[in-house]
């Protein structure tokens, strides 16, 4: 009975406490009730919740729901194969990588027919990561297929492993868009195919950092930049690598218009705010305090660049803030020095060809040391005839008994038949000066009308140069032999040595611009001896190959070592016997080398002999002796 009075009481307990608020349960704890956490599946006020996508269907839809300043996170590349607008008019989103987004692009247009594709809008932050940020046909080797427009995008924070955009086969606008603080092996900003063309207008591009040549823009195909800054921007960033185009690089198969812009605090080894391989024209655009490191602090242009630089209400309508003076030059074997070796070029440059490399920095007046004052001349004074009262008289020896009678002898004033020569005809200094050579309006500025003309109509030395490679004869060929002590000098020389040989005389600023990657023929592998230099050659269009092979192992002909030394000069003709190989294919650089003085016996060429190692050196380096 016991038990069952005590087993009724424990029910009764129960049944009174689960009737008690909960409340109740918090006093009888801890005095003080518990606060419910929010549901995990909810994002607070402070972190709100970042969709995530994977598509393009999504990535749309994500726009079209999302606010002004909302963040959305790319899962991986969003793949854009149809006509779109990416990015609404009325909001600025920004794109993040997500967590499982580890490499590629963020937004890849792939080749299509007809393409019409619009991104606006948006901020493409990479937050460090090795991504890039737009990429347009990367893949197509086609000619222009269709439309692309960029407007109003801001990309930063991309450390690419080639760049963080990249325009191919389609006409591109991109305007109101900025690129900052971004790294990229190839260009820290934009990279231009050769089957492109775009128009950049009203962008902004600072603190990029290129491990290549242009630090905001690679240009190998056709360019019009307008009413855009281009600063801070650096080219080159490995030590043993040279790189050109702190802010632009325009390649040999590339051109360029710069309307209306500002190049200024870029530098790279060479051409610390532009280096062009291709045409450039410049119009009105403000390009100073660039830092060239080897030379040519604002502009660089190797061989054969057509360059030119206008403005056109005058140079002062630009430079409205300082007192400009004009473009001196600025290179190794002439670096600006104001005090002993400032050579001054002019306020407009016009350079159909140039036949040595050119290097020039824009010049303030402030960057020039001051011109002495002249030394007042005294007034004159209204003195007695000197032949009456000598200002200085000398005591008069009895024994000159002309002396006295000097008085006595006419003045000069007195030969009216025969007047004195006027001032400024004695002793003529004859004018050197060329009469196309700019010099600077201002009384204050240095006059440097007697200085060379910028073009070389007669060049001293002959220069062997094929676009971006060019021959320094200070660098004579030589045999290294194969590791045993000798050169084997009449052993067959093959198309992969002289490959080699050529290389090695090149200047280390061709080195440096035509260094890269380039898979040019099937049968030369990336890691073999003289990969560098056949990619190096080929990119140059010294050597070529046969239905995509370059046959390295093959023995080098006459025919071929001609041909490869003249594609380093311009083309000649010469007075030519009749020779049996006239129909051969390698007549016409033989007729040039006959023209430049290579070769003095016709009649001993056979195009289609295997050249021997010494031969083909000796050969070579008595050309660089001409030179």
């Amino acid at each position: 009975m016991r038990r069952k009075s005590l087993l009724s009481f424990m029910l009764s307990l129960s049944l009174l406490l689960s009737a008690l608020p909960l409340t109740a349960y918090a006093t009888l704890e801890n005095d003080a009730p518990p606060t419910d956490p929010p549901p995990v599946s909810e994002p607070t006020e402070d972190s709100p919740q970042i969709p995530e996508v994977t598509t393009l269907e999504e990535l749309l839809a994500a726009i079209d729901a999302a606010e002004s300043g909302d963040t959305i996170a790319l899962n991986n590349q969003i793949y854009i194969d149809q006509n779109c607008v990416i990015g609404d008019t009325e909001k600025v989103i920004t794109l993040i990588p997500g967590d499982t987004f580890t490499a590629g692009t963020f937004l890849t247009v792939s080749s299509f027919a007809e393409q019409d594709v619009t991104i606006q809008n948006l901020n493409l932050d990479g937050q460090g990561a090795a991504l890039s940020a737009i990429v347009v046909n990367h893949t197509s080797l086609d000619d222009i297929v269709g439309q692309f427009e960029m407007s109003n995008i801001n990309i930063s924070n991309f450390a690419s492993t080639n760049r963080p955009v990249i325009l191919s086969a389609v006409t591109a606008t991109v305007s109101n868009c900025t690129f900052s603080d971004n790294t990229g092996r190839r260009t820290a900003g934009i990279e231009l195919s050769s089957n492109s063309t775009a128009i950049i207008e009203s962008c902004t591009f600072t603190d990029n950092t290129s491990a290549g040549n242009g630090g905001a823009i690679l240009c190998m195909g056709q360019l019009e930049l307008r009413n855009s800054q281009i600063s801070n921007n650096q080219a080159g960033v490995e030590v043993d690598r040279p790189c050109v185009g702190g802010s632009i690089y325009i390649s040999n198969t590339g051109s360029g218009l710069l309307y209306n812009c500002t190049i200024t605090g870029n530098n790279a080894n060479l051409g610390g705010g532009i280096s062009t391989d291709g045409k450039l024209e410049i119009v009105d655009s403000l390009i100073f305090g660039n830092t060239g490191a080897m030379g040519a602090s604002d502009i660089y242009a190797p061989s054969n660049t057509p360059l030119s630089i206008s403005y056109t209400n005058g140079m002062d309508s630009i430079y409205t803030e300082n007192d400009p003076v004009g473009y001196y030059a600025d290179y190794f074997e002439n670096a600006f020095d104001p005090e002993n070796n400032a050579v001054f070029l002019g306020e407009s440059l016009s350079i159909e060809k140039v036949d040595t490399h050119f290097g020039a920095k824009f010049v303030f007046a402030s960057d020039l040391p001051e011109e002495p004052e002249p030394e007042p001349i005294p007034p004159e004074q209204d003195t007695p005839d000197s032949s009456d009262t000598p200002s200085d008289p000398e005591p008069v020896k009895p024994s000159d008994p002309g002396t006295p009678d000097k008085p006595d002898i006419p003045d000069s004033p007195d030969e009216s038949d025969e007047p004195e020569e006027p001032e400024h005809s004695k002793d003529p200094e004859p004018d050197t000066s060329d009469e196309d050579t700019p010099a600077p309006s201002r009384p204050h500025r240095p006059s440097h009308s007697d200085t060379p003309a910028i073009e070389i109509t007669e060049p001293v030395k002959l220069v062997l140069s094929c676009g971006d490679a060019v021959l320094d004869p200070a660098v004579p060929l030589f045999l290294a032999g194969y590791g045993d002590g000798q050169a084997h000098e009449n052993d067959l020389i093959t198309r992969a040595q002289i490959a080699v040989l050529l290389y090695r005389s090149l200047t280390p600023a061709s080195v440096a611009m035509l260094s890269g990657d380039y898979d040019t023929f099937s049968d030369v592998e990336r890691g073999t001896w003289y990969y560098a230099a056949v990619s190096a050659l080929a990119s140059a269009g010294i050597v070529s190959g046969y239905n995509g092979f370059f046959r390295p192992d093959d023995t080098l002909t006459s025919g071929e070592l001609i041909t490869m030394l003249t594609r380093f000069v311009e083309a000649k003709t010469a007075p030519m016997p009749w020779v049996s190989y006239q129909g051969h294919w390698s007549y016409p650089s033989i007729v040039t080398a006959v023209s430049y003085g290579w070769i003095e016996d016709v009649s001993e060429i056979d195009p289609d002999r295997p050249v021997a190692r010494g031969e083909a050196v000796a050969w070579v380096n008595s050309i660089f002796e001409l030179c």
